[in-house]
């Protein structure tokens, strides 16, 4: 029998389990336990570290204060020690590199920020992000943009793979019941969103946008789903609007796949972003799609065949879209269809393949060439 190989992964613990978490998850859960031994050390408590326990993970918490600790970096050293790793996935400081390579693990790091994010580090500071990019064995990107962004940027094109998230469809989604919980009429129409509340996502276009349609028509509800700094802000947006009696603000929630599924339409008008999970979920709820048209979302949307695409901060072209969605159930009904089956190409069972491939070929320690 093959030995298995000893996977870590070195995870920060947001308080919000976002789509590197959930991806996480998702690889513990359906990577295969006759190949792979696999646990996880994070730098904090919180409900990551509980949904890997719940999920049965082998979790080690060491708590950090900062972005780099050297007494966290001496308990990182006594558990590797003691629990020596084959492969190792990063997703906390690059700085932890040479002590995994002391230890003789292989390391992946996946890259999460887009050329807007990233490109915002001051041009001194580049030469070092470069350099400790040596450190790093192999780079995991969730699309083709975000992996043209690090080539532009000085990243080898060699050491980067594209392997695109994948979600878990579930076999029957139950809409939450928004209209009840809200005391919206069974006749009305629920346009939403669900992102963290952050100058990324783009909240502030989609309560333009709610302005605009709601110029238009009466019988229309906005939702926003999500938790961050700029909800204060936002609230005020919405009352400047005057639509503030239209827009809900659900806070953050878990069952965020049944959330979407209560929604006449979707929209995610983020101004970057590498690859969105919750287009996938929209995809997959059944609800039709806005979105920004940059990124990632450009490579999980074909315009008008699974969803509808629009110049970033654009609400009057977000509007238009939302109003042809109302006013054609065949086009509604079309981007419904051919999102379902666009999630084909999406499936856990890819993503789970693709990153498994990856470690048996990273460990092996032969050339690992790219098929992305």
């Amino acid at each position: 029998m093959t030995k298995k190989i000893k996977l870590l992964f070195l995870c920060n613990s947001p308080r919000v389990t976002a789509g590197v978490e959930k991806t996480a998850i998702l690889l513990h859960n359906h990577l295969d336990e006759d190949c792979f031994n696999i646990r996880f050390i994070l730098n904090g408590d919180g409900p990551f570290a509980e949904e890997l326990s719940d999920a049965g993970a082998d979790v080690e918490v060491i708590q950090s204060e900062g972005r780099y600790s050297p007494a966290w970096h001496r308990k990182l050293q006594r558990s590797l020690a003691n629990q020596p790793a084959d492969v190792v996935q990063l997703h906390l400081s690059r700085l932890n590199a040479p002590l995994l390579h002391q230890s003789g693990a292989k390391i992946i790091e996946r890259l999460n920020m887009t050329r807007h994010k990233s490109f915002r580090y001051p041009l001194r500071w580049r030469w070092l992000d470069n350099l400790t990019a040596n450190w790093i064995d192999k780079f995991i990107v969730v699309s083709e943009s975000l992996k043209q962004d690090f080539i532009f940027r000085g990243y080898k094109d060699s050491k980067i793979d594209v392997i695109h998230n994948g979600i878990d469809i579930p076999e029957n989604v139950i809409p939450v019941n928004l209209k009840e919980e809200f005391g919206i009429p069974e006749n009305h129409w629920i346009i939403g969103t669900l992102a963290r509340l952050t100058e990324q996502k783009g909240i502030n276009t989609f309560l333009d946008t709610a302005y605009r349609i709601s110029g238009k028509f009466d019988n229309v509800h906005f939702m926003i789903a999500g938790e961050g700094e700029l909800r204060s802000r936002l609230e005020h947006q919405a009352e400047s609007l005057n639509i503030n009696s239209k827009v809900h603000f659900l806070d953050f929630r878990k069952e965020g796949l049944n959330t979407i599924a209560a929604y006449d339409i979707f929209m995610y008008l983020s101004r970057w972003e590498p690859f969105a999970n919750t287009i996938l979920e929209a995809l997959a709820a059944g609800t039709p799609v806005i979105a920004s048209n940059i990124g990632g979302n450009r490579e999980a949307l074909q315009d008008h065949h699974n969803g509808l695409l629009v110049p970033p901060e654009d609400p009057i072209s977000a509007a238009e879209c939302a109003t042809a969605i109302m006013a054609d159930e065949s086009l509604k009904n079309n981007l419904i269809a051919n999102g379902k089956e666009s999630l084909k190409l999406f499936t856990i069972e890819k993503m789970v393949t693709e990153h498994s491939r990856l470690y048996e070929l990273i460990h092996s320690e032969l050339p690992v060439v790219s098929s992305y």
